[in-house]
């Protein structure tokens, strides 16, 4: 249980995730060691695929409607839950993409590393079950409109204010 853990970081992985092999454990946990954010989103090997893919380009991490936060080789401060809450237990399947549109709406600071740390199988729940995965999805999205429309609009505001500045 997640509120019984007393580590610095939480690491979640699927029944049938794996760390990956080739993961260089110093580099690892010097950059956990070093690192001041709330959460680092790491790279993860997809075991069918047999790829990593890279993380989304910068102006499509916001807003994260697609869900590409992957879980397994996301690395969090156990403190982050104390500060935003634990995970929905009434969602099934998507409870992680529910927990990230929480943090991500508010001040959480995250790292990406393009570095694989976890192997995904892609023959788990979430991908066995995409007709409930989706219709939780949708069920979040609709929780979250209007404050990731909001978080656009400001963000669309801070854009129109540098170039404002720029052109003077």
């Amino acid at each position: 249980m997640l509120s019984c853990n007393n580590s610095e970081w939480v690491w979640f992985l699927n029944g049938g995730d794996e760390i990956y092999p080739d993961l260089d454990l110093r580099l690892f946990l010097d950059l956990i060691s070093k690192n001041n954010s709330d959460a680092i989103i790491f790279q993860l090997f997809y075991k069918q695929s047999k790829k990593a893919y890279p993380h989304p380009k910068m102006w499509a991490l916001w807003p994260p409607v697609l869900s590409w936060v992957p879980h397994p080789s996301t690395i969090t401060k156990r403190e982050l839950y104390g500060k935003y809450g634990y995970f929905d237990e009434n969602l099934k399947i998507a409870m992680d993409y529910e927990f990230w549109l929480r943090c991500f709406s508010k001040d959480a600071v995250v790292d990406l590393i393009s570095m694989p740390i976890a192997i995904f199988d892609e023959s788990g729940v979430s991908v066995r079950m995409e007709k409930e995965t989706k219709a939780e999805v949708r069920k979040i999205i609709r929780k979250y409109f209007w404050t990731v429309i909001k978080i656009w609009l400001y963000g669309g505001k801070i854009i129109l204010k540098s170039i404002k500045v720029s052109l003077k």
